[in-house]
């Protein structure tokens, strides 16, 4: 992975949405309605009369469904998380109440962490991460969800993680780090920048003898952990 100046590499995560379960169990049931009503009384009528009435019956019932609007919501929809995500949640948040004016949309952008505890906590409808629930997350959520289904991950949002690093003794010079040298860096494994590893994907570049220091955020953070 090349790139330039004090970024080294990059990945993509996927963000996600962590959402409370539903259930189709009602829309199943009015799907059966419609079964159960006989057609007899058209059949009983005389066949003198022309088929024009069961043909408007036909498209009444064709646009009926079509003007009344498939859900009339309202009220306030009330997230928090991933601030990676805030800018794409700003853009939905519009869109949505666009069609559904009746409602209010809140996206609170404190980090992964924050909202998923709120979200578990039952502060919130739904928590924006850049990591899925983890088992024990996942189970807290039968409890905190309808049915006891728990939370549904869905994966919406693409987030670029950069890592920068401070290196002035190699100026301009390209780094190249592969995915297996930052796993190594990060997991303490590969220490030193004179490391034979890194020196084998950048034979070109004279690396000081200096500890690498690896940081990151302090606080449960998705992109951390990705």
């Amino acid at each position: 992975m090349n790139t330039k100046h004090r970024i080294f590499a990059g990945a993509l995560a996927a963000g996600l949405v962590v959402a409370a379960c539903g259930s189709d169990d009602e829309p199943a049931e009015e799907a059966e309605a419609p079964a159960e009503e006989p057609a007899e009384e058209p059949a009983e009528e005389p066949a003198e009369e022309p088929a024009e009435e069961p043909a408007e019956d036909d498209d009444a019932m064709d646009d009926e469904p079509a003007e009344e609007p498939a859900t009339e919501l309202s009220g306030t929809l009330v997230g928090a998380g991933a601030s990676s995500q805030a800018a794409g949640m700003q853009g939905w948040q519009v869109g949505f109440q666009e069609l559904n004016p009746d409602v209010t949309v809140e996206y609170d952008p404190i980090g992964s962490g924050g909202g998923r505890e709120r979200f578990l906590e039952g502060a919130t409808s739904f928590a924006g991460s850049d990591a899925a629930l983890k088992d024990d997350e996942f189970e807290a959520s039968i409890e905190r969800c309808p049915g006891d289904q728990g939370a549904i991950n869905l994966p919406h949002y693409i987030s670029p993680i950069a890592l920068p690093y401070n290196l002035p003794s190699i100026g301009d010079a390209q780094l190249n780090l592969t995915p297996e040298l930052i796993a190594g860096i990060f997991a303490n494994t590969i220490t030193n920048w004179t490391d034979p590893a890194i020196a084998e994907v950048n034979p070109d570049i004279e690396f000081p003898d200096l500890a690498i220091n690896p940081v990151h955020r302090s606080d449960d953070s998705g992109t951390t952990e990705n």
